[in-house]
């Protein structure tokens, strides 16, 4: 920010990402020998069946029904995003979008969830860290051109993760597939009255392209940040080396950022 711009003086730090999963605290399996072997064919696979493929970024789709009914769709398509300048990286996504869309619904609300699967190759679905819900019947796979409709409670304010759930977990994220869902508490923030912008910021590591050996043994090519729309007008980008340098976000002197981060 040149001195002319303004400055973020005061950070509200509305909550970050460090919720566990659903289940009480996932833990990321180790592969045996044969496991990765077999993942790095699968890799070789969808490498071929992606080749050509770029789809279109995709709007969300969001309705509140009544007080409490939110029906959501997302896509998971395979959209090229350009991560530096001249660098592009056939990223796995929701809607089009790497990290994905940011979600916000109120504590109480119960979402009703459909995943469209644009992806031509591989299954995908989705696990919201802000539900309570049975990964075998809730958060199960959605095949290549074909939906689901899942049904979920929000009932615990705060800023969670989401992200494609399929196996492996870790090649799905590290391609792209996770985003950020904030619950917000039905009664407000003690500091809502205080704060005069909101901000949502999300951290993501970019490797060298759907390669599980470098996804969990590697260092990342690059460390990025994007920013997500709260509300109409607000940024929205992908994490990439060069928007945010380009267009930061601004606040005038003396004003109260609240900033989700992610």
């Amino acid at each position: 920010m040149n001195r002319n711009g303004s400055a973020l003086l005061s950070i509200v730090l509305a909550a970050s990402l460090l919720a566990a999963c659903n289940n009480g605290g996932e833990q990321v399996k180790v592969e045996s020998k044969s496991e990765t072997a077999a993942t790095q064919q699968q890799a070789t696979n969808v490498l071929a069946a992606h080749k050509g493929v770029n789809q279109a970024p995709v709007p969300l789709k969001m309705e509140r029904i009544g007080p409490h009914d939110v029906h959501i769709e997302m896509t998971a398509q395979i959209t090229d995003i350009e991560i530096d300048k001249g660098k592009i990286y056939k990223a796995w996504t929701f809607n089009g979008q790497a990290p994905g869309p940011l979600v916000v619904v109120n504590e109480g609300d119960t979402i009703h969830f459909t995943l469209k699967n644009m992806d031509p190759a591989i299954p995908h679905s989705m696990d919201f860290h802000a539900v309570h819900a049975a990964p075998s019947k809730d958060f199960i796979d959605v095949m290549p051109n074909k939906s689901g409709t899942f049904t979920y409670p929000a009932n615990n304010p705060g800023v969670f993760m989401y992200h494609c759930g399929t196996k492996p977990v870790l090649q799905h994220i590290a391609n792209g597939m996770h985003g950020v869902i904030i619950v917000k508490p039905k009664n407000g923030y003690p500091t809502d009255k205080e704060v005069d912008r909101e901000y949502v910021l999300i951290e993501n590591e970019w490797y060298r392209y759907n390669d599980m050996n470098d996804f969990q043994n590697g260092v990342p090519s690059y460390v990025v940040f994007s920013a997500k729309a709260l509300k109409p007008g607000d940024p929205n980008t992908n994490g990439d080396t060069f928007t945010l340098k380009e267009k930061p976000l601004l606040a005038k002197v003396g004003e109260k950022i609240r900033l989700f981060e992610g």
